[in-house]
């Protein structure tokens, strides 16, 4: 039998493990937060979100049906309006700055590393209205680089050879808690959300690759721009025939099995290749199915396979016409400048040697009846380049 002293108190006070545990309260960010994924991506995807901030699944659904019902007014919660503003909840525009750059140079930190960058930029500008103040203790923790924002600094170092005055300031406005962080990312205006990081090559934006890249883009606008232009666009893509849902069912106990030929996705893909024109719209489409070699199927599609489609889209520009309009492509490109543009692609040639020919074409994927189309073209008033 229990002793009275293991069931009772004798001062009347509650026991630790009798007490009852603080209801945990979340920010009207947070519920914003749940009721924008809600609206925007589902139910699923709220629940998701819940997780990611440790809110219960039963409070996350709580407020999205409190949401359906009252909209708008039930995301703040109005007993928390005592008109004294929580501690540090205020965000300067610099520190908004800060936060912006930091997951640009480096989207995968963390909240505690915000956390340091912020509260090191505060300790930082600290320090340099101390300096600035010729005070005596603080004027020699910072060189001229070090006060410049984003410079590495080992703050709690010079924090412990700093004068009271900026630790007391430090302390008084440093951020305590990475909740706050978070809840500033997922505000106005930042409005930054966790996703599946897409890795990308450093050697992708180098500084010649990119001026590169913008300069051909320059080139495509003014095609777009101007009327003396007729831009082409030409590009091919897979249609992938063997596909099928990765779902099915079957009796309980037993495997749902579907039969498929002994062959891999990627070889039964048929090739799809379109030319495009900004205003007249498709211009000529083929399609190139995969032969069968054997009891397999092989995709197929390359350079022989490419010339035919350029004999194709060359015989359209010549005989054919829009079916919308029921204007010759011919009378559209009348004195105007034919601009085909392609990939880099290896079914379509090498690029050194169309950099080198007259129309910018490679002899290897030449159809036959291009001479014909260069005359054509000529005959009324245009030219052609690839």
């Amino acid at each position: 039998m229990p002793s009275p002293a293991a069931t009772s108190s004798t001062s009347g006070a509650t026991t630790s493990e009798n007490r009852r545990k603080k209801r945990k309260r979340y920010s009207d960010s947070d519920k914003l937060y749940i009721v924008r994924t809600f609206e925007t991506f589902g139910r699923d995807a709220a629940m998701t979100a819940a997780d990611e901030i440790d809110m219960p699944r039963p409070s996350a659904a709580t407020i999205m049906l409190r949401y359906q019902k009252e909209g708008k007014e039930s995301i703040h919660d109005k007993r928390v309006d005592t008109g004294v503003p929580a501690r540090n909840s205020k965000r300067e525009p610099w520190q908004t700055e800060v936060l912006c750059n930091a997951p640009h140079w480096d989207a995968t930190m963390t909240l505690k590393s915000l956390l340091a960058v912020l509260n090191t930029e505060i300790g930082r500008r600290i320090l340099c209205e101390e300096q600035d103040k010729n005070c005596q203790t603080c004027k020699h923790l910072l060189s001229n680089n070090e006060r410049e924002t984003g410079h590495p600094l080992e703050l709690m170092e010079r924090m412990e050879c700093a004068c009271d005055s900026a630790k007391e300031l430090y302390e008084k406005k440093h951020i305590h808690n990475e909740r706050t962080i978070r809840n500033w990312l997922t505000s106005e205006p930042l409005l930054y959300t966790r996703k599946v990081i897409v890795k990308q090559k450093t050697s992708t934006n180098t500084e010649a690759h990119m001026r590169k890249r913008y300069e051909y883009a320059q080139e495509v606008l003014k095609y777009l721009e101007e009327r003396r232009f007729f831009p082409i666009f030409l590009d091919e893509m897979p249609f992938y025939s063997t596909l099928s849902s990765s779902m099915g069912r079957s009796p309980k106990g037993t495997r749902a099995v579907v039969l498929v030929p002994p062959e891999s996705n990627l070889t039964h893909r048929t090739r799809v290749v379109m030319a495009v024109h900004p205003q007249e719209g498709l211009i000529y489409g083929d399609s190139f199915s995969p032969t069968k070699k054997g009891r397999n199927y092989k995709a197929q599609y390359g350079k022989k396979e490419f010339k035919e489609y350029l004999q194709g889209l060359f015989q359209t520009l010549m005989d054919g016409e829009n079916p919308r309009t029921k204007v010759r492509y011919a009378e559209t490109f009348r004195n105007r400048q034919i601009r085909i543009i392609w990939d880099n692609a290896s079914d379509h040639g090498s690029r050194r040697e169309a950099a080198m020919s007259e129309y910018g074409i490679p002899e290897d994927v030449k159809p036959e009846n291009f001479d014909i189309f260069v005359s054509f073209v000529h005959e009324y008033g245009a030219n052609v380049k690839f």
